[in-house]
């Protein structure tokens, strides 16, 4: 029988994962200060030697494409040629990749790197999308960080959480109601508990915690943000499902956003694709355990 997980239970044994990687706070806070330079962005990238070397290698390829003449050697040149919001995605998904390999190695990582990376892409552009008020670098965070609490339970109760997995599927029963049964919480309750340790966003920390109730914790737009990415996200089927996936759309969450589905609707599906796309094939291309 699994034992009963505790608040403390997984702060502890929080000290064992990676740490939440700071380059994804600095690049996020660097790009949304106004005063902010193309220079104090390289400065950030200058530590991050994976991060840097895919920037310059996609500025080298963007040189080419514009027969430019010689090699961009330097990732100040690098930044400016590709621009910010490019670089941004680049730190933010490659980070977020080192912090998903240290919690379950390589091998089981890609799958739920993949699917959370989809989310947070669609959090942003549906925030985007329907103009809510709210901090867009923090939405793209949402979502990636939104099963982080699966992970947990993947590093540190991985057969007991099999066994969770394969009862919900059985019994086509939800799984955060296996995972309360077995473990006396569910996996959005780890994971509001570690966002919270880690100091996120308070909007952040709400997503994690209450993706799965988006009508009855409605007061952060944050949650049925993530709710309905995680749909749409389903939908298109960008990554590995989950069980622990929503794919139940809540109206109440739909009326909280003021979405509407339309023509404008399908192009906001496309920009999510695009996106998705490109910051899989970056995975791709990046040698693991550096």
């Amino acid at each position: 029988m699994a034992s009963m997980i505790t608040q403390d239970m997984v702060l502890s044994r929080s000290r064992d994962l990676p740490v939440f990687p700071n380059v994804m706070s600095d690049i996020i806070a660097c790009i949304d200060d106004p005063n902010a330079s193309v220079r104090v962005l390289a400065d950030h990238l200058k530590y991050e030697p994976v991060v840097c070397a895919k920037v310059m290698a996609m500025a080298n390829i963007a040189a080419i494409a514009r027969r430019r003449n010689g090699t961009v050697r330097d990732v100040y040149t690098a930044t400016a040629m590709i621009g910010l919001k490019r670089v941004r995605d680049v730190a933010v998904v490659l980070s977020f990749a080192d912090m998903i390999d240290g919690m379950l190695g390589h091998k089981d990582a890609k799958g739920y790197w993949q699917y959370s990376v989809a989310v947070g892409i669609c959090c942003e552009e549906l925030a985007y999308h329907v103009a809510l008020p709210i901090n867009l670098d923090h939405a793209l965070m949402a979502g990636m960080l939104h099963n982080v609490g699966q992970l947990w339970l993947l590093r540190f109760e991985r057969i007991a959480f099999a066994a969770v997995v394969q009862e919900a599927m059985n019994g086509r029963e939800r799984i955060e109601s296996v995972e309360t049964r077995t473990f006396g919480v569910d996996h959005a309750a780890i994971g509001g508990w570690l966002a919270e340790h880690w100091k996120l966003p308070a909007g952040v920390v709400d997503a994690v915690r209450y993706h799965h109730e988006p009508e009855t914790h409605d007061r952060s737009l944050f949650v049925p943000l993530t709710h309905v990415a995680e749909v749409i996200c389903n939908a298109l089927d960008l990554g590995p499902q989950h069980e622990s996936s929503v794919t139940r759309l809540s109206a109440g969450a739909c009326t909280a956003l003021g979405l509407e589905w339309n023509e404008s609707s399908r192009r906001m599906f496309g920009r999510i694709e695009g996106r998705s796309r490109f910051v899989t094939s970056l995975y791709n291309t990046v040698p693991r355990g550096h």
